[in-house]
C-alpha cells in the first residue's frame, strides 16, 4: 500500500511538471536575446531555480542512524512576483524600453526586438532523493533524475549533500530540538544552452515527536547558470551573435514546515520565505 501511494504520487507530480514545462520552448526564446540584455532577462529565472533546487534538502534535522535511509519525491512551486516579469532593455541607438523577463507576458503583435516571456505566474519542479546514515550523527544526500522533453531535449540534474547533527555538543534536557548543519551541491542541465550549478548551506532545527515533527531553519544559496548560444532573431542586428554568458545570484531563505510520520509513510510540507516565497512538499518510506 505505501509503495503504491509513493510511485502514484511520483506518476502525478512528473506528469504535471512535464506539462507545465512543455507548453513552451524556453530555449527558443533565450536565443532572441542580446548579450546587452540577457542578465536582466534570465535573472528571475536564475533566482527562481535556486529557490527551487534547493527546498526540500531538509524535512528534519534529525539525523538517520548508521544504515538507515529514506527515499522521497519532492515537489516545489515557486511563486514568481509581478516585479520579477519586466526590465528596462537597452536598446540599439541608446534608447531603452519595457521588456518582458524570462517569466514576462509573451510577445505581443507589433513587438519587434522583445522576444516576450512564459507568461508565468509559477516555476514547479520535481526531483527525487534519498538520505542515507553513515555514522557519526551525520547523513549523505543523493539526488538523481533524467529525463526527455520535446522542446527542450534532455533534463538531467544530479546533486549530493552532508549533513551533521550537533545534538551531542548541546545539553541533554527534555524535548531538546534537534540541530544540524548541511551543505549541499547540484548541478542541472537543460537541452543543448542551459547548464546550471547551485551550492547551499544552511543551518536547520526540527522538534521531533512521536507522529509530528516542526522544523525550520536559514539557508544560503548560490546559483549560477550558463548560457552558451547563438543569437537567433532576424529582427536584431546582433543575430548570429554567439554568446557565452554566466549569470549568478545569491540569496537567503527562511524556511518553515512540518513532517507527519505514519509507520514507514512519510509526509512533509514546508514554505520557503526568500526573495522569491516558494511552497515545498514531499512523499516517502524511511528507515531509521
Amino acid at each position: 500500500m505505501i509503495l503504491r501511494v509513493f510511485i502514484t504520487f511520483a506518476i502525478i507530480l512528473f506528469a504535471v511538471f512535464n506539462n507545465v514545462s512543455a507548453q513552451d520552448d524556453l530555449q527558443s526564446f533565450i536565443e532572441k536575446v542580446s548579450e546587452t540584455n540577457i542578465d536582466e532577462y534570465v535573472k528571475p529565472s536564475v533566482i527562481a531555480f535556486g529557490t527551487a533546487i534547493n527546498s526540500g534538502l531538509f524535512h528534519t534535522a534529525k539525523a538517520h542512524k548508521t544504515g538507515g535511509f529514506d527515499v522521497t519525491i519532492k515537489g516545489v512551486v515557486v511563486l514568481i512576483p509581478d516585479n520579477a516579469k519586466t526590465f528596462t532593455a537597452r536598446l540599439p541607438g541608446g534608447g531603452s524600453d519595457n521588456w518582458s523577463t524570462i517569466f514576462g507576458e509573451a510577445k505581443k503583435s507589433g513587438e519587434n526586438l522583445n522576444p516576450g516571456g512564459l507568461d508565468t505566474r509559477i516555476f514547479p519542479m520535481g526531483v527525487p532523493q534519498i538520505g542515507l546514515g553513515i555514522g557519526s550523527n551525520s547523513e549523505l544526500l543523493l539526488r538523481f533524475l533524467k529525463f526527455n522533453l520535446s522542446d527542450y531535449g534532455d533534463i538531467s540534474l544530479y546533486g549530493f549533500g552532508f549533513k551533521h547533527n550537533l545534538n551531542r555538543f548541546l545539553p541533554n534536557v527534555p524535548l531538546m530540538p534537534n540541530v544540524s548543519v548541511q551543505a549541499a551541491f547540484q548541478r542541472f542541465k537543460t537541452g543543448d544552452i542551459v547548464e546550471a550549478n547551485s551550492i547551499s548551506f544552511n543551518a536547520h532545527t526540527s522538534l521531533d515527536l512521536i507522529i509530528l515533527s516542526f522544523f525550520g531553519g536559514i539557508s544560503y544559496d548560490h546559483t549560477s547558470v550558463d548560457l552558451n548560444y547563438i543569437v537567433n532573431n532576424p529582427l536584431s542586428e546582433f543575430n548570429r551573435q554567439s554568446i557565452a554568458y554566466t549569470a549568478k545570484a545569491n540569496h537567503m531563505r527562511l524556511v518553515l514546515g512540518a513532517r507527519a510520520k505514519l509507520g514507514l509513510l512519510s509526509l512533509n510540507a514546508e514554505f520557503n520565505l526568500g526573495k522569491y516565497n516558494a511552497v515545498s512538499g514531499g512523499i516517502g518510506i524511511t528507515f531509521r
